[in-house]
């Protein structure tokens, strides 16, 4: 019994150790594969020496092309449009401005403004809280005997519109009256070495890079819009 045990187990040896050694050749075949695919892709993102030396020398240091096909975008009419705004805005502004004050420039303009200008200086602080503490007929007479005959029409003028004397809404009417009838004349320009002061005294030139070519002017917050800008 013991033999035939003994002869037993060493038949389940032998098939143990054949079955591992077989095993073990598989694995290494397998493993054989893999590394023989690793080397193979290595070498194929691998650059070489020799490689790099040829691709220099192919390279000219003098002269270097780039050959790309640009497609064509020029708009034919781009020129032909550039040139009527150049003729249409291309204007002589001196000739121009001169031409304006001509034409809506009015000579009793400064004395009109100049009323509410007046007008305005009078009613300082001092005057202003003397006459909120009053009430309506006090600021009658007080205005009656302490204003002169242009500065009670002003006064009339407004209360006409307002129907009740306010003195904070008849300094905003004064503002609103010296903006209608202010001479100054604003000249907007393109260019930083444009003035044309010299002029008139009532113009103050003012530059805009927002004018691309001719001129804007402002008067009596009017805009006379002479130019082609960026807006």
């Amino acid at each position: 019994m013991f033999l035939v045990l003994k002869r037993t187990v060493k038949m389940v040896n032998e098939s143990s150790k054949k079955y591992f050694v077989n095993t073990i050749k598989e694995y290494d075949q397998i493993i054989d594969k893999k590394q023989e695919k690793l080397i193979q892709e290595k070498e194929l993102t691998e650059v070489k020496p020799n490689q790099i030396k040829k691709e220099k020398e192919y390279i000219n240091k003098d002269e270097t092309y780039i050959n790309l096909k640009i497609p064509s975008y020029i708009d034919e009419t781009f020129f032909e449009n550039y040139r009527k705004i150049n003729e249409t805005f291309n204007i002589d502004k001196e000739k121009t401005i001169q031409d304006f004050i001509n034409k809506y420039v009015k000579e009793d303009e400064y004395t009109e403004n100049k009323k509410y200008e007046d007008l305005k200086r009078k009613l300082n602080f001092e005057e202003t809280y003397k006459m909120i503490g009053m009430d309506e007929t006090e600021k009658n007479k007080y205005i009656e005997q302490n204003f002169n005959e242009q500065e009670k029409d002003i006064i009339k003028e407004f209360k006409q519109k307002y129907k009740k004397f306010d003195i904070s809404k008849l300094k905003t009417y004064l503002d609103e009256q010296i903006d209608r009838t202010s001479p100054i004349i604003y000249v907007k320009v393109g260019s930083k070495y444009e003035n044309y002061d010299r002029i008139n005294p009532n113009i103050r030139t003012i530059y805009d890079d927002k004018v691309y070519t001719g001129m804007i002017i402002i008067y009596k917050s009017k805009i006379y819009d002479y130019s082609l800008g960026w807006r």
